[in-house]
């Protein structure tokens, strides 16, 4: 069994444009109403949390990954 980190990091990079796309029309979508009401915009408040983790859980990982290798590189060396 192998662990294929591109693909892992492109399936991540998949679900990060297509949640922030989703987010973008919702948010534009919000904006053309005359008036928004506070829970759309707790709701939105919270969705865009949400994308925010999906963008720092994989910048950790993508982080912990190229250390990971720079020290492989280095002990290999």
């Amino acid at each position: 069994m192998s662990l294929d980190l591109n693909a892992m990091f492109a399936q991540n990079l998949d679900k990060i444009e297509g949640a922030g796309e989703a987010l973008q029309n919702k948010m534009q979508e919000t904006l053309s109403k005359k008036e928004v009401s506070p829970q759309k915009m707790l709701s939105l408040q919270f969705e865009l949390g949400q994308y925010n983790a999906l963008l720092q859980a994989t910048s950790t990982v993508a982080k912990s990954i190229m250390d990971t290798t720079k020290s492989v590189i280095q002990r290999a060396g």
